[in-house]
C-alpha cells in the first residue's frame, strides 16, 4: 500500500523501507537496542527547544523507550526502565552524560537520589522529601529563564571530564545536594539558593566552557535584583538559568532580564508514563 516501512516525524519526517535507514540516531538505536522490526508510524513533540539544560534529551529517551516497551507488550519497572535508559544513552549511544536527567525523567516528584558507587554507579535509591504543600511552596520561589544560548551537553561535559580535580569538585557537589536537601526539608529557601550559588560557582571552576561573560552578566543581575542564588542548569554553555527568588521580588527580577525568556514550569510527580487516547 505504501513504498515505506516506517515514518518517523520529529522536526523532520522521514519514510524508510528499513529501520537502519533512520538517520536520527536516537530513534534508530532504540528499535535496534530493543529488536524492533515491524512498520511503524512514530510521531513526537515538544514544547521547549533541544539542548537548553533541563534534560529533555533524557526525558525524550525514557519516553520513547517506554512507548515502544510497551507496544512490544512488555511493561518495565521504573528501576528498569531507567536502567534501560541509562544503557542506551552511555552503552548504545556511547554519549558523556551523566546519570540524573534520566532518573528524573523516570521517577518524577522532588527527590534525593543516591547510586550505589559500588555497582558502577548505576542503582539509584531513590526518596521523595516533599509533599504537595511544601513543593508548591518552593515553587513560588523559583524563576527559571532561557538564556537563548544553545550548546550538546556532551561537548561541555567532555571538556572537563578529564580534569585531576573533577572528582574532588563534583564530591563537593553532592555534599551540597546533601545539605541541600535538609534546608528544603525546613522550608529554608534562602538557605536553598545560597547553597545554589555556592553549588554554580564549584561547577563553573570544572572547564572554561561552563560559563561566559554573558552567563555571568546574567547571573549578577539576578541576585541584584533580590534573588537568593541561582544556577545554569545542564553541563554549562548555555540553556537556563534557575533563580531562587522571594515571591515579591520577583517582578525586579523579571523586568531586569525580560530581554530573555521566562520559562513557566511545575514539578510533575508521575514520571514516565503512557496514556491511552
Amino acid at each position: 500500500m505504501f513504498d515505506y516501512k516506517s515514518r518517523i516525524q520529529y522536526s523532520e519526517v522521514e519514510t524508510v523501507k528499513a529501520h537502519h535507514d533512520i538517520k536520527h540516531r536516537v530513534f534508530r538505536t532504540a528499535l535496534e537496542s530493543l529488536g524492533i522490526e515491524d512498520n511503524l508510524d512514530i510521531c513526537t513533540t515538544a514544547n521547549i527547544p533541544s539542548k537548553i539544560g533541563i534534560g529533555s534529551s533524557s526525558a525524550f529517551i525514557v519516553s520513547l523507550l517506554l512507548s515502544l516497551t510497551q507496544y512490544q507488550g512488555r511493561d518495565l519497572d521504573k528501576t528498569a526502565l531507567y536502567l534501560r535508559a541509562v544503557d542506551m544513552e552511555q552503552n548504545w549511544l556511547k554519549e558523556t552524560v551523566g546519570l540524573q536527567d534520566s532518573a528524573m525523567s523516570v521517577f518524577g516528584g522532588f527527590n534525593l537520589i543516591k547510586w550505589d558507587w559500588n555497582n558502577n554507579y548505576i542503582q539509584p535509591t531513590v526518596t521523595k522529601i516533599l509533599n504537595e504543600e511544601a513543593l508548591e511552596s518552593l515553587e513560588s520561589h523559583l524563576v527559571l529563564f532561557y538564556t537563548g544560548l544553545t550548546r550538546r551537553a556532551e561537548d561541555i561535559a567532555k571538556s572537563y571530564i578529564s580534569k585531576n580535580n573533577t572528582q574532588n569538585l563534583t564530591k563537593g557537589i553532592v555534599e551540597i545536594a546533601e545539605r541541600g536537601a535538609e534546608k528544603i526539608l525546613d522550608g529554608d529557601w534562602e538557605g536553598v539558593g545560597h547553597l545554589l550559588k555556592e553549588s554554580w560557582n564549584i561547577k563553573r571552576t570544572l572547564s572554561n566552557s561552563v560559563s561566559n561573560p554573558e552567563i555571568d552578566e546574567i547571573c549578577q543581575i539576578g541576585l541584584d535584583a533580590g534573588s537568593f542564588g541561582m544556577k545554569l542548569l545542564g553541563a554549562g554553555g548555555g540553556g537556563c538559568i534557575l533563580f531562587v527568588c522571594p515571591p515579591e521580588k520577583q517582578g525586579l527580577l523579571r523586568n531586569s532580564l525580560s530581554h530573555l525568556t521566562e520559562v513557566p514550569f511545575t514539578f510533575e510527580h508521575s514520571g514516565a508514563q503512557t496514556f491511552t487516547l
